[in-house]
Parts: C-alpha cells; structure tokens; sequence
C-alpha cells in the first residue's frame, strides 16, 4: 500500500465553488500540498474534486474507487512524482472550467516537468505508482481537450475515419497487442480478471479484426474463425446487471455500463463483420436489451456505447432514449463532453432517413465520421 491519508470527499454532488468559497473538502496534513497551493489553485484542486475528477472514464464494481485514489495520491506529499499527480487535476479542472488553453497548458507542462524530474535517479513503487496516476489524468484530459486535434485516439476512430487505407499488422503491432485470454488468463494478477477488463480486451481485439470485404483477410478461413471465437468469448462472459431497483442514483450503475461494453461490442462486432457473423434473432434481442439499460442509466459519458447504440436506433422511441440520455449527461457538469458523439449519431440518424442504399457498416462510419470531423475523433 501507499500509505495514503485519508481524505474527506464530501457530497459528488456537491456544486461548484464560488471564487470565494471554503475548502471543506480538502482535509490533507497542514505540512501537505494544499497549504502550498495559490488561493486559485485551491479553488480549481476543490473543483477537481467535486466536478472533474468524475469525468474520468472507468467502468467496474470499483469505478468510484478510481478518482478517491487519485485525490488522495494528490494530496499525499510534496516530491516530485506527487506533485505530478496533482499538477495534472490541476491541469484537468482547468479545462473543465473553461479556462483560457494557455493556462491549462501551463499546468500540464508543470505536470510533465515533475514526471520528468521524478525519472532522476531510483524510481520507487509509489513512484511507479504516481506515474500510472498523472497518466490517467493527462489521458483523460489528452482525450477530452480538443479532441478534434487529439494525438491519441482509440483505434476505432482511427480504423472507420480512413476506413480506405490498408493498415499492416505488422506496423500496428506497438498500437494494439492482442491478449489470447484462453491461453494468458492463468498468469494474469486477480486484479486484472473480471468482465470489466475482459472486455476491454475482447474490444482492442474486435477493432483489429474488423475488415471489409474487398480485403484479402476477409474470405479466409482463419479470418471468420478469428471473429467467431471473439464473438463467443463475449456471449459468455459473465453479465452481471442490477435489478431495477439498485441502480445508484447518484452514480452511474458502474455494473450496467460493463454489459453496456458488452452489449456494444457484441453488436459492433456482428455488424463490422460483413455478413461473417449473423444477425440473427440474438443479435435483436441484444439491441433491445441495450435500450432498456440506457433508459435506466441517469447519465452515460461513454462515448462508444452511445455511437453503437446510436446507430442502432431506428425508432422514434429508441431516438428519445438516447437524446434524452444525452441530454440527462449534458446537464451533469461532473460528466465529460459528449458533444462529439452527439453530433456523429445525429449525422448518422440524418444519413439514414435520407438514403435507403444499404452501405458495409465500416465503410458507412467512415464516411460520417470523414465527413462530420477534419481530424480523428476520439471515442475512449
């Protein structure tokens, strides 16, 4: 363990400060950071707390844990690796609340700096620690600030915004590494096991299967065994969805999100194939079942469920769902931007009540997303 302090967090729900507001969720030592911290810099940590730190993007029975560890990494101690940490919440709700970009560049350099400094000499496990922390954080921010312009994006967007361009597997090899989970599942940490990461997994592997026909992997055997077996793997993970009476109505139901994942990449999955996998009558029931829990859920900031089951949405009912969803998200400052997928889902919607021509599913994505953004959107 890290020896962390314990940190008071107060109410999620809690609305954002006044400039001239207390601090009473910020309870480190008095010898701790936050007395070294500028009256603003106190002001954007607290907000950090109340608003940002929620955008990060985690699904699991453990999500909520997430962003309590990185607040109190944060608020542990003044060397470098720590101070890394707390320069990037620094940097995030900076962003969050709209500050000028130079500003919040000036925090995420400061953030780089100090994970530069805390390279010098022995790097210790909490400074390993430290590191995968402000990590997070600035990939959280990486993925959220201007993400039209983002370096770093899924291989999703990558694959369907230049769904022409024949990429080598070779030359892809240091993007994405493929885990056989039936052979590697023995030797990985328990920490690491579960269907929330499971699906992670099943999900890097499904974008680099995906194909289109006029593709020379596309018609060999090894290619329709290799979709098969994903397609599998994900109808038998475990589904662990909660009753309609247990949804947490001040956090999203982490458990439903992971069958959200499920779901959607089950129905990415057949529908990229191009005719390789069916879409059968399970594939159906799977879509509806995807409806019924995004009209439980009191907000969504996930963006590749949304896109998946935005395109799914051929009723007026099902529509509503999700702008309504999107709507409910919107109005949750303590969520990220959705506005991305938003506008992609209404371009689709539009794309398909004005064209009946039935296009390949890759191809059709690439097309809207080619066509909606100049630059590679990110849908992490």
């Amino acid at each position: 363990m890290l020896g962390l302090p314990e940190i008071s967090f107060g109410s999620p729900n809690g609305s954002p400060l006044e400039a001239s507001g207390p601090l009473p969720l910020i309870k480190g030592p008095a010898v701790g950071p936050v007395p070294r911290l500028s009256p603003a810099d106190q002001r954007s940590f607290q907000y950090f707390i109340q608003t940002a730190s929620y955008s990060i993007t985690s699904f699991g029975h453990d999500a909520p844990r997430v962003r309590e560890l990185l607040i109190q990494i944060a608020l542990s101690d003044t060397s470098p690796s720590f101070t890394a940490v707390l320069k990037s919440a620094l940097a995030l709700a900076s962003f969050h609340r709209a500050n000028s970009p130079q500003t919040t560049a000036q925090y995420k350099a400061a953030a780089l700096r100090k994970l530069a400094e805390s390279t010098q000499g022995r790097i210790s496990v909490t400074d390993s620690a430290c590191h995968i922390a402000a990590g997070m954080i600035l990939s959280t921010l990486e993925i959220q600030q201007n993400s039209m312009k983002s370096s770093h994006w899924l291989w999703f967007s990558l694959r369907h915004w230049q769904p022409h361009v024949t990429l080598d597997p070779d030359d892809a090899a240091d993007s994405f590494h493929p885990v056989n989970l039936l052979t590697e599942h023995d030797s990985k940490p328990e920490s690491l096991t579960g269907a929330p990461h499971e699906i992670l997994y099943l999900l890097s592997e499904a974008f680099n299967a995906v194909t289109v026909p006029s593709d020379l992997r596309y018609e060999t055997k090894a290619h329709r065994s290799h979709l098969e077996i994903l397609d599998w793997k994900l109808r038998n993970l475990e589904k662990k969805v909660p009753d309609n009476n247990s949804v947490d109505i001040t956090h999203p139901a982490f458990d439903l999100v992971v069958e959200l994942y499920r779901l959607s990449t089950l129905i990415y999955l057949r529908r990229a194939s191009a005719g390789i996998l069916p879409l059968d009558q399970k594939f159906t029931t799977w879509v509806g079942q995807a409806f019924e829990l995004l009209e439980r859920l009191p907000a969504c900031q996930w963006p590749f469920p949304l896109l998946i089951f935005g395109c799914e949405a051929e009723s007026d009912r099902q529509r509503m769902i999700i702008l309504d969803l999107m709507e409910r998200t919107t109005e949750n400052m303590q969520y990220r931007n959705i506005a991305t997928v938003k506008r992609v889902i209404e371009t689709v919607w539009v794309q398909k009540d004005l064209y009946t021509e039935d296009m390949n599913y890759v191809r059709k994505l690439g097309v809207i997303l080619s066509s909606t953004h100049k630059s590679v959107p990110a849908f992490i």
